[in-house]
C-alpha cells in the first residue's frame, strides 16, 4: 500500500492508501493510528481513503481487523473502490462490532467521519 498522505485534524486521523495494501505499510498505519489515539484526550476517528486500492494482503487484512480494537479509536471509516470493497467488508465483520464503516466515496466517508466526531462532543 503506498501511503501517500497522513494528517490528523479535529479528532480525525486521515490516511490515503493506493495500489496494494501490504503488511509493512499497514503496520506503519496502525502504529501512527495508535500514537494519535494515545495522545488524544477524546476518542478519534480514522478516515481511510482506499479508493485507489486494488488488493489487500493477508497480513494487512489481519492488521486492519485488529486496528478496530485500538483504545480511544471510536471508528474506522473507509472510502473504498468496488475492487476492494468486499475485502473491507470482511475486515469490518471480523473487527470490533460496529466500528468499521465502508463508504463508496471519499466525500461520503468524510461526512460520516465528521458526523461521528460531532456526535462525541
Amino acid at each position: 500500500m503506498a501511503i501517500t498522505d497522513f494528517a490528523f485534524q479535529t479528532q480525525i486521523f486521515f490516511a490515503k492508501h493506493s495500489r496494494i495494501i501490504a503488511g509493512d505499510e499497514a503496520q506503519l498505519w496502525v502504529d501512527k493510528l495508535t500514537e494519535y489515539a494515545q495522545w488524544s484526550f477524546t476518542p478519534i476517528v480514522a478516515l481511510v481513503d482506499a479508493s485507489e486500492v486494488s488488493q489487500i494482503t493477508f497480513p494487512a487484512h489481519s492488521l486492519l481487523t485488529k486496528a478496530s480494537f485500538i483504545n480511544n479509536v471510536s471508528a474506522i471509516v473507509i472510502a473504498s473502490s468496488s475492487n476492494a470493497q468486499l475485502t473491507f467488508k470482511n475486515i469490518a465483520l471480523l473487527g470490533k462490532r460496529n466500528s468499521i464503516v465502508i463508504c463508496p466515496t471519499l466525500d461520503e466517508a468524510r461526512r460520516h467521519a465528521k458526523g461521528l466526531v460531532q456526535a462525541k462532543r
